[in-house]
Order: structure tokens, then C-alpha cells, then sequence
């Protein structure tokens, strides 16, 4: 799964300053996500009570889970649509690089 990669880079690269937001898109499993991060053991904010359909049209979202890679004003480094293997050596190379650790 896709999120405990994350969790392992954000463990690995949050003292250099990586923050990571999750948003749950379902909302009929906003009422689940403190137990589910909780039994995960995920530590960065899970958002809920997004409106799904505002969601996919705001961010254009094709697969899920959808990565962003934002600088610190919030521009779109890189965008990860979907779930692949090695997807978590792209993103934590595209991490390195935006925290300038190469």
C-alpha cells in the first residue's frame, strides 16, 4: 500500500522539513480514519469531509491514491496518479531532490 511508503519517507525526511496531508475522499468512512490511521500507526493529518465530486473535478482525479510533491509555496513539483511498483523509489528520489539532500 501506497500510504505506509509514504509514512516510511515521511519518517525518514520530516526532520528536513517534508510535511505529508492525506485527504479521504469516501465520506462515508470519515467517521473510520482517527481508528484506521490509529491501527496504521500513520502520523500526518488525515483530512475528512471532503465532497468527492468537488475533489475529482478540483484536482482532476483519474486514480487513486493521487501523490502531490508541492515546494514550500505550494507549487506542483510532480503528481503521482495511481499506485505502482516503485513508485515509492520515484517519489522518494523526487523528495531528495526537492530538499536538495543529492
Amino acid at each position: 500500500m501506497e500510504l505506509s511508503h509514504l509514512q516510511e519517507i515521511l519518517d525518514i525526511y520530516g526532520e528536513h522539513g517534508l510535511k505529508m496531508v492525506a485527504i479521504n475522499i469516501l465520506p462515508e468512512q470519515d467517521e473510520s480514519v482517527p481508528a484506521w490511521k490509529a491501527s496504521k500507526g500513520f502520523s500526518f493529518p488525515v483530512l475528512v469531509g471532503a465532497e468527492t465530486d468537488s475533489i475529482i473535478e478540483d484536482y482532476h482525479l483519474i486514480a487513486t491514491p493521487l501523490s502531490f510533491l508541492l515546494d514550500g509555496e505550494g507549487g506542483i513539483i510532480h503528481r503521482w496518479d495511481g499506485y505502482y511498483p516503485g513508485a515509492e523509489v520515484e517519489i522518494e528520489k523526487s523528495v531528495r531532490e526537492a530538499l536538495r539532500l543529492n
